[in-house]
Parts: structure tokens; sequence; C-alpha cells
């Protein structure tokens, strides 16, 4: 006998409110490299309204202020030594295992396009790590 599905409640179990609601906010993300890339998106996107001469959407400035509040704010712990090297290792791979339970739940629930910005973020996550990784190891020889 085949297992039967998990339901989309038993997929989100793990999720919070937050992440279940608003899966692509700026709260969502811990790595530098996802907010840097977020980052250049939102101002390239930006600049491409401002150079065909429209106007910018507030839902776009809202987005790169929040974006960089949450860049500067991680900077800070890390400048503060609130955050290691180590630790924020720790914490992109609790977020790159959240974020792919939580593309799963996406997807579960119809949201296909919020699951693909999470899977990317995830993808951009596993980047990160394996080049902190092979930086460890360079380092280390």
């Amino acid at each position: 006998a085949k297992p039967a599905a998990a339901s989309a409640a038993d997929l989100g179990a793990d999720l919070s409110e937050m992440e279940k609601r608003d899966p692509l906010s700026p709260n969502c993300i811990v790595s530098n490299h996802v907010l840097e890339t977020e980052m250049g998106q939102v101002t390239a996107k930006m600049d491409a309204l401002a150079a065909a001469g429209r106007d910018v959407p507030l839902e776009l400035e809202t987005r790169r202020t929040l974006l960089e509040a949450r860049m500067n704010n991680l900077i800070a712990l890390v400048q503060a030594g609130k955050i290691t090297e180590d630790g924020y290792l720790a914490m992109l791979k609790t977020s790159t295992e959240g974020d792919k339970k939580l593309a799963v739940w996406l997807r579960s629930v119809g949201r296909t396009a919020e699951a693909a910005q999470v899977l990317q973020r995830v993808r951009l996550m596993r980047e990160e790590q394996e080049a902190a990784a092979a930086a460890m190891t360079a380092t280390a020889s």
C-alpha cells in the first residue's frame, strides 16, 4: 500500500504564521547573500521604471527599505559580536531547511510562484554555505 500524501496542514505544522502569510518578507531572510541579491533585483526594477519615466510603486520602495533595514541589522549583530561566523552558518543551515519545508507547503496550497522564489532563496543560501566551507578549507590548508 502506498502511504497517504501529507496534507497541507501536516506540511505547514512547523511553519510560523508569518512564514505562511508572507513567505517573501525580508523578516524571513537570514542570509546576507540573499539580502544583497534581492536588493540588487529591487534596485534594478526601480532603476528600469525610473529610466522609462514611470513611477516607482510604493511596494518596491518599501521592500527596498525593509531589505536595507534587515541587512543593516544583520551587519550590526555581526559587528557587535552577537553573531559569530559559526553561529551565522548555523542560522543559514536552519533557514535553508526551514525554507525547503516552506516551499513544499506553498506548493501544496497552490502558491507556486512564491514557492519558486523561496527555492531561489534556498539555492542562494546553499551557495553561500558552500563558499564559506571552501574558504574555511582554504584557510585550514
